[in-house]
């Protein structure tokens, strides 16, 4: 069985890619390092989730496919739920989902094969129904390689209509207006 299916069929059934990574279901060669998170008094949560480039995210110009940036970010939110204690089943509970509706990414610096980078993600802000995530893709030097702010929407599960943000969420997005 093709291994992608697997996993998109896993996805698709809720268990996040990290999870998956740690089933063993997703080659665990693409992560390494640690996976760090620090909250303290009203300060947002930041994650930071490791990461080193492969050779089969190169794209044909020698360097990481613009796609491929948006992947890791999308790991990197993977990241900052879990740790938040917001996975997919977490969402189950609260009979929410979300969904990215919109991305800003500001492509800064390429990437290339070998390079360790960092994804840290932390709230930025928190609206009625939505709210937003910024990003950065730091290398091991400390140069911000591509920066986004990402926007979700909660929706109802079983509706499958925006509603208000649960305070459970709430609580995890706090202290995010600066």
């Amino acid at each position: 069985m093709n291994p992608s299916l697997v996993a998109d069929f896993l996805l698709h059934r809720g268990l996040s890619r990290l999870r998956q990574l740690r089933m063993g279901v997703l080659p665990a060669v693409r992560l390494s390092g640690t996976r760090k998170c620090s909250q303290e008094g009203g300060v947002p949560m930041v994650s930071e989730l490791e990461l080193v480039v492969r050779s089969t995210e190169i794209d044909v110009n020698g360097h990481v496919n613009n796609a491929k940036y948006l992947e890791y970010l999308e790991w990197g939110r993977e990241d900052w739920y879990e740790r938040a204690g917001l996975d997919y089943s977490a969402f189950l509970e609260m009979g929410i989902q979300t969904v990215t509706v919109n991305v800003n990414i500001n492509y800064r610096r390429e990437c290339v094969q070998g390079d360790r980078l960092t994804v840290r993600t932390h709230p930025r802000r928190a609206g009625r129904t939505s709210y937003v995530l910024k990003q950065e893709l730091v290398d091991a030097a400390g140069v911000v390689r591509a920066d986004a702010e990402v926007t979700s929407v909660c929706m109802d599960a079983a509706e499958r209509r925006s509603r208000e943000l649960p305070d459970r969420l709430r609580e995890a997005l706090q202290a995010v207006d600066a």
